[in-house]
């Protein structure tokens, strides 16, 4: 469509809508609005490979005494994890915490937890 032509229907629709039109003024594009969608292939991102190698197993930085039931006066040894000691295929068992800069997990008694390849953590329960 030329220009002279989206200019006559946008003052026919002008007139519809309104009940005038002047066709003898300028039209002025104020906005223009597209959508376009592309596809590509997932970007190649592997977590694991930008971490350090770690020797050995998954170890606890400590074993604290937390409050994990909803009775805070309950506590129990738990084991504690630092995020960024996690690899792949990692799994431990709770009770434990997990801390990192801008999250603590708990993994409740009775749980375990493993990291996948995305260093994602997932907790599932144990029967």
């Amino acid at each position: 469509m030329n220009l002279a032509a989206a200019a006559a229907r946008f003052h026919a629709l002008h007139e519809r809508r309104y009940g005038h039109a002047m066709p003898a003024r300028a039209v002025e594009v104020v906005a223009l609005r597209m959508k376009a969608i592309s596809e590509r292939p997932a970007p190649a991102y592997d977590a694991a490979s930008s971490l350090p190698i770690r020797a050995g197993a998954l170890m606890p930085r400590a074993t604290i005494s937390a409050a994990l039931e909803n009775d805070s006066a309950a506590f129990a040894l738990a084991a504690l994890y630092h995020r960024e000691d996690m690899r792949p295929g990692d799994i431990f068992a709770g009770p434990a915490v997990v801390v990192q800069l801008d999250a603590t997990t708990v993994v409740p008694p009775g749980w375990r937890a493993e990291v996948d390849g995305d260093l994602q953590l997932l907790l599932t329960a144990e029967c």
